[in-house]
């Protein structure tokens, strides 16, 4: 099973955020409290969307237009106290702008952001392939969960299990 890329692009027109995640691709949903990002003695408020692993996703509507670049870095940046690793969807109050914001970090290399915006007028073809990709099947999810659940059986396993030599815990 994958996501259906045409059902996202609908929910993107329709700035249906949640149920993308939730019922598109799979994530996971808890209500919790929105976080609060102080910028230049402004507060801006971002509603957790959905999570998998660790890794959020967060919305903040602007009272207006999205601003620069360098702006939604700076906010996405100061979000960083609430998930290290995260994904930021920006809209404007009119409805008709977004921009996803995610920052890959690899240790010992340069940030690398990833921009997209999206129009109401654009067809949303591409993020919506770029969105489908965050797909998380339930045989995935069971295939990490027994993963999980068997690997300190199996390391045991193999520790303990005589090697061609008869002797335990020594692999050649």
């Amino acid at each position: 099973m994958q996501a259906n890329v045409q059902e996202i692009k609908r929910l993107l027109k329709e700035q249906n955020f949640r149920e993308i995640f939730r019922d598109e691709l799979g994530w996971d949903h808890q209500m919790a409290a929105p976080e609060v990002v102080t910028y230049k003695n402004q507060d801006y408020h971002f509603t957790y969307l959905a999570g998998k692993a660790g890794f959020k996703i967060y919305l903040h509507t602007f009272p207006e237009r999205i601003p620069n670049e360098q702006t939604l870095k700076q906010l996405d940046q100061r979000l960083r106290y609430a998930a290290e690793e995260h994904l930021t969807i920006f809209v404007d109050a009119a409805q008709e702008n977004q921009a996803w914001l995610w920052v890959k970090r690899k240790s010992g290399q340069p940030n690398a952001t990833r921009l997209n915006r999206l129009n109401k007028n654009q067809s949303g073809e591409l993020l919506a392939q770029k969105i489908a990709r965050l797909f998380v099947s339930i045989d995935t999810v069971g295939k990490l969960f027994w993963l999980l659940l068997l690997s300190p059986a199996r390391i045991r396993n193999e520790r303990d299990s005589p090697s061609k030599d008869g002797k335990a815990g020594e692999r050649r």
